[in-house]
């Protein structure tokens, strides 16, 4: 199974716009009166402060825990069978403190939350008889300071999650780390900013034994010479964040358990070993970006413990030696590294561990020293297991003076691979395809073909669409989408490679978002983004991609970072 499927049960999928909603769905017993007539409802969606949250309906599931720290609250109701009627119930510790008919069918009604606990029922009807109930359990929690002090006074309340009393986006300095203590969910919302200038520290510390979760936040090191922006001795999981720095030291730091989801870590420059993301413990990126890391012969990422690497990009860095340098047993799935800039004998991912390569798509860079696409050692000289299947390994052009797409692996080949424009790989499964001219794989440019990273659209004739005999991941589930989030297979087969071609007519080309149009080119046949015009009336949708727009008051607002 893809791991960015089986999240941790607090996992929320937010958008930066949306005053967060936490919900953890619980099956309970269904409560009916008489088995009769179709009782379920079809939707049950929780509005807060005028934004969508869905709450993750399925009609077999009666209750719902929703945490939020606004005080009024939109629920709409739509019954299966449309001429069944609705009724809601708000309780507080047992008092009754609304009530009330939605109609037939369902409806809306807006309710006001007090602090701590309410208890929504809403009571399906049917013409013939029975009903149903559905339970929404609130806690309505308070919020924070939008200071230093508030995010201190969160970490000490513990638990969570904690919102911040910002007025829209928000920049906190401090000239101390943060350090977090105690098992906590600190939660931006898109607008909160922070930021750490003491060149002996960082931003954020987390120690020994604590557990805790970051989300929609901009964690930061500015000035003349910061420290790490994140140093985790706990286990930290960071979620719809931007990690950003300057000149320094390593971005993110860890010694215990860090994973990354829909996470950007970007513009640290320094010359060190470890720039961007240094770990001795576990690390896991999920939908992340890693970009515009700069060192004078160090990494953009370094791993001395586990890493698993799963829809994700490491891109666009610059002046590395490895893109990925790993020591212990590393494992790319759906995603790809290419755009790199290398400096003397460099390579894109360094291996001195296993490495494991699954529907992933990694190619050569630019640079006078650029040697390999993938080695076992920086250097090429080291001993590794390369374990591929269905990936697509670009070496440098026949041209070049220099290295070719692999240095140093005893492979085992899953199949369905290719490797242009050589044969250094080891790829001897009948179904590997080798020697590949870059006109026969027709791969373009990295751009962002929707998804939260961006990606190499296989172009229409591509060698690679079709390709893959099997569509498996790591532990041997079906692979269900490509880097991107798109369904596979869409042909025959899957294709090789972290990109699943798709031509328009058989794509939605929408991924959700009201202020981002999403047109067909006839010429590619991918769908390509462009944000709406500014001022178009809007609610939020679930996604927020690169270059997409985003809601605000009401209205499409071009943006790039996702507001954050």
């Amino acid at each position: 199974m893809d791991e960015r499927l089986a999240a941790p049960s607090r996992e929320r999928r937010f958008s930066p716009w949306l005053l967060a909603v936490a919900l953890t769905p619980a099956v309970l017993q269904v409560q009916y009166d008489c088995d009769t007539g179709d009782t379920n409802l079809s939707s049950l969606r929780v509005e807060v402060s005028e934004y969508d949250q869905i709450v993750g309906f399925d009609p077999s599931t009666s209750q719902y825990d929703v945490t939020i720290s606004g005080d009024t609250v939109v629920v709409h109701v739509e019954t299966a069978d449309p001429a069944a009627s609705a009724y809601y119930q708000l309780r507080d510790g047992g008092a009754l403190l609304e009530a009330g008919a939605l109609g037939v069918g369902g409806g809306d009604v807006t309710l006001s939350i007090p602090l701590g606990q309410a208890e929504l029922k809403v009571d399906v009807r049917p013409p013939e008889g029975g009903f149903r109930f559905y339970t929404v359990d609130f806690v309505r929690v308070p919020r924070f300071a939008c200071s230093e002090q508030g995010i201190l006074d969160a970490i000490a309340s513990g638990g969570g999650p904690h919102f911040f009393d910002c007025a829209g986006p928000t920049t906190v300095t401090t000239l101390a780390d943060i350090v977090i203590d105690n098992d906590v969910i600190l939660d931006g919302e898109g607008n909160l900013a922070v930021e750490g200038l003491d060149p002996q520290g960082g931003t954020f510390s987390v120690l020994p034994g604590v557990v805790s979760e970051l989300l929609e936040l901009r964690i930061a090191t500015r000035g003349e010479s910061p420290g790490r922006a994140i140093r985790n001795e706990g286990s930290l999981t960071l979620i719809d964040c931007i990690v950003e720095g300057d000149w320094g030291l390593t971005g993110i730091y860890s010694d215990g358990s860090l994973t990354l989801r829909r996470t950007v870590v970007r513009n640290f420059e320094g010359g060190g070993l470890c720039i961007g993301i240094e770990s001795v413990g576990s690390l896991n990126l999920v939908d992340t970006t890693v970009t515009g890391v700069t060192a004078s012969d160090g990494h953009a990422i370094c791993s001395s413990g586990s890493l698993v690497v799963i829809g994700s990009a490491i891109v666009n860095n610059m002046n590395i030696a490895a893109s990925i340098y790993s020591v212990g047993d590393a494992t790319l799935v759906n995603s790809t590294v290419s755009g790199d800039t290398f400096s003397y004998l460099s390579t894109a991912v360094a291996a001195e561990g296993s490495l494991t390569l699954i529907n992933s798509t990694l190619v050569y860079s630019e640079g006078d020293g650029a040697m390999w696409t993938i080695s076992a050692g920086v250097w090429g000289d080291g001993e590794a297991d390369l374990f591929v299947t269905n990936s697509v390994i670009v070496g440098l052009p026949e041209s070049s003076p220099y290295g070719a797409a692999c240095a140093g692996f005893d492979t085992i080949s899953g199949g369905g691979n290719i490797e242009s424009s050589g044969d250094t790989c080891g790829l001897t499964d009948p179904t590997d395809l080798v020697n590949v001219a870059e006109a026969e794989l027709n791969l373009a440019p990295l751009a962002d073909n929707g998804g939260p990273t961006i990606t190499h659209a296989l172009l229409p004739g591509s060698v690679a669409i079709d390709h893959a005999p099997t569509c498996l991941d790591e532990n041997g589930d079906p692979l269900a989408t490509d880097q991107r989030g798109v369904a596979r297979p869409q042909g025959v087969a899957c294709d090789a490679g972290a990109f699943e071609w798709a031509d328009c007519e058989s794509s939605a080309c929408q991924d959700g978002n009201v202020c981002t149009a999403y047109a067909c080119n006839a010429t590619t046949g991918l769908c390509q983004v462009t944000p709406v015009p500014d001022g178009t009336p809007c609610s939020p949708g679930p996604t927020c991609d690169p270059g997409d727009g985003m809601c605000s008051a009401g209205v499409c607002e071009s943006t790039s970072g996702c507001g954050l």
